[in-house]
């Protein structure tokens, strides 16, 4: 079966904002929505930066992402046909921690460092980032944020804002950068962030952007008891969509939901199964089985939610799974959303079909 599909929009199909932060001749901040295009500005910028023959480096937090991020940056140089540039582009994209952490024993020079998904780690990397090179591009989503900072009690520490404290300790180490605000959400349809909206309460999703947004479809709600039948609900919906070009992604809170999954699905498709223990993504196929935090930055044309009733009853009892890890979730589909709960689910009737 395919690969997972992705390609750039034209850069001349970019918003006025989107092509403002591509372009910005000093550092910048970039704050979005998930499917506002951070990921799409920070290929791009990174790719100018190469055809300049600067030293750039693009860094994201998961290295999923950071996998499909180079084969997506890599793409665009090819077409090139400039072998300096090419050569340049090699080995110019990477997760995020492992980057910064050989910054230890690595001689490092680079004019440039673009930093994807930035709000999921400490401030004391940045410092050491800032060490070794001050011009840092980073963009971030206050409602992506997977690991806040907690206080003694367990609870994540906000600024007098109520965002996550990372947002305004990076505004205050890289004080310097232009701030860019894309609010155009590419991926999500209007009923999709109408649910959003009306279940992830905390979530800050303004109006402008739902107005904004793509009709579609409301999100399916489907009860279901007992694993077997959930495999099998899975199984059909897989059936019923996949083809060329198609997304699907089934996304689980942990990693030993994505185990099963395994277990259960890999004789059936030629699919991907990604977590944290099992090392380094190398490919994605276009049926992709990951945990909630692996998916970050990726989309899917479908995205199937199994177990999706702990995200009503199950969040005090797993002090790992926060209200963020679904929305995460929920925001990775560009068309369909499948929600699987073993029970009712109160409130959401209007948003579900």
């Amino acid at each position: 079966m395919s690969e997972y599909y992705f390609e750039l929009p034209q850069l001349g199909l970019l918003t006025d904002e989107q092509e403002a932060a591509v372009n910005e001749v000093s550092c910048s901040r970039i704050y979005g929505g998930a499917g506002t295009g951070k990921s799409v500005v920070a290929c791009y910028r990174h790719f100018n930066s190469l055809s300049q023959r600067k030293k750039s480096i693009l860094l994201t937090y998961t290295t999923t992402l950071a996998h499909y991020l180079e084969k997506t940056v890599l793409k665009e140089i090819n077409a090139t046909n400039d072998r300096s540039i090419i050569e340049n582009a090699r080995n110019t994209v990477s997760p995020t921690l492992r980057w910064i952490n050989g910054l230890s024993y690595n001689r490092i020079y680079c004019d440039e460092v673009i930093v994807d998904e930035a709000q999921d780690i400490q401030i004391d990397n940045y410092r050491k980032l800032k060490r070794k090179c001050s011009n840092v591009v980073y963009s971030a989503d206050a409602n992506q944020t997977l690991y806040p900072e907690l206080d003694n009690q367990g609870y994540p520490i906000v600024d007098e804002r109520n965002r996550p404290i990372i947002i305004s300790q990076l505004e205050n180490l890289f004080d310097d950068n232009e701030e860019h605000v894309l609010d155009v959400n590419f991926r999500n349809t209007r009923p999709l962030l109408l649910f959003a909206q009306a279940f992830f309460s905390e979530a800050t999703i303004d109006s402008e952007t739902i107005a904004k947004a793509k009709p579609g479809n409301k999100p399916i709600f489907m009860k279901v008891f007992g694993k077997m039948e959930t495999y099998r609900t899975i199984e059909n919906i897989i059936d019923r969509l996949n083809n060329e070009g198609h997304n699907i992604g089934i996304l689980a809170p942990f990693q030993s939901n994505v185990k099963d999954y395994e277990n259960y699905f890999s004789s059936k498709y030629d699919a991907t199964f990604h977590y944290s223990d099992k090392g380094d993504c190398k490919e994605i196929k276009n049926i992709h089985f990951t945990t909630f935090k692996s998916s970050k930055g990726l989309e899917f044309h479908t995205v199937i939610i199994p177990s999706f009733d702990l995200a009503y009853n199950g969040l005090n009892r797993w002090q790992t799974l926060r209200w963020k890890d679904f929305y995460v979730a929920v925001t990775r589909t560009k068309t369909n959303l499948f929600l699987i709960s073993s029970s009712n689910i109160p409130n959401i009737s209007n948003y579900v079909d």
